[in-house]
């Protein structure tokens, strides 16, 4: 893709994904993020490459991509929401010296999504959240094959204990692909704002704290964890013996939010990334390769814009 392309995306980029019944419906998001080329620091091998396969590589990564949301209210107490998602991982190779050359092989990977999501009000002050969420995933090299359609979902049940939902609750569990690996993971749902204050969690995926200095700004600590499972197709590769590659970035910093007008949202964010990992499996599921940059960088940016229907 091209870098102009890249560089207007993550200038308009990513606020994370929030389906929590009091805030207003997304209708349109434009997300990305810049992850610092950073040397890497663990390697891994298996016979399948040599040694020193990744020696002298540092990697960097350009995140972005766009989505978009429609809510249908079914009835008074029920809403489907259905969207579409596109991302696309661009990965920028310095000073690689290996015979492997990952850069020719490795640069962009796609990802499409449809998620549909049924939110349900129910009696005593709770409510129910399901999600389905079909998609393709891979460097879509060669049109697409049946490994690169995955399935991810989440399911979790809320208590809003005040009538303004000034404080929820919620627990559920996911299956997704946060750990660059499809499996079950536990959620915790947890609102709480004030006058001044506002926590806002949907973990594994975020969780963050804000002071909201006034009706249009809010200043705050944000953490995210974000990953993915593709599919590698080298058809003009047959020898290459890879099936599928993990993808999985964990990051924390500041976060401010200014809110334009009623329903336009800027964001800007930054920090430090922990633990981001690439490995590479076979369709056996046996890794032959992990290329992991420094466990902690010094920094990371994104920058968004939202606009919602209400």
């Amino acid at each position: 893709m091209d870098k102009k392309v890249f560089l207007c995306l993550i200038f308009l980029a990513a606020i994370p994904f929030n389906c929590l019944a009091q805030r207003p419906t997304e209708a349109l998001a434009i997300r990305g993020a810049y992850l610092s080329t950073a040397q890497v620091a663990d390697l891994f091998s298996t016979g399948v490459y040599p040694k020193n396969a990744f020696a002298n590589l540092s990697v960097g990564v350009l995140d972005a991509g766009i989505r978009g949301n429609y809510r249908f209210k079914l009835s008074e107490n029920a809403n489907l929401k259905v969207g579409l998602d596109y991302g696309i991982l661009n990965f920028r190779y310095q000073d690689s010296q290996s015979t492997l050359r990952v850069d020719t092989f490795l640069t962009n990977l796609h990802a499409f999504n449809l998620p549909i999501e049924y939110q349900q009000k129910i009696k005593g002050g709770w409510q129910l959240n399901l999600q389905a969420q079909p998609g393709i995933a891979s460097n879509w090299s060669g049109g697409l094959h049946s490994k690169d359609f995955l399935f991810q979902g989440f399911g979790y049940l809320s208590k809003v204990f005040k009538e303004d939902e000034s404080l929820v609750l919620g627990l559920g569990l996911s299956y997704n692909t946060l750990l660059g690996k499809a499996g079950f993971l536990p959620i915790i749902n947890f609102y709480w704002q004030t006058d001044k204050v506002k926590i806002d969690a949907l973990l594994p995926y975020y969780g963050g704290i804000y002071y909201l200095a006034g009706s249009k700004l809010e200043l705050g600590l944000l953490g995210r964890m974000q990953g993915n499972r593709y599919n590698l197709n080298f058809d003009n590769r047959p020898s290459f013996p890879a099936g599928y590659t993990g993808y999985n970035w964990m990051s924390g910093g500041l976060d401010i939010n200014l809110k334009i007008t009623k329903q336009l949202v800027l964001s800007v964010e930054g920090g430090i990334n922990a633990n981001r990992t690439y490995e590479i499996y076979l369709p056996n599921e046996r890794k032959i390769a992990d290329y992991d940059p420094q466990k902690f960088e010094f920094w990371y940016s994104q920058f968004g814009i939202q606009w919602f229907w209400d």
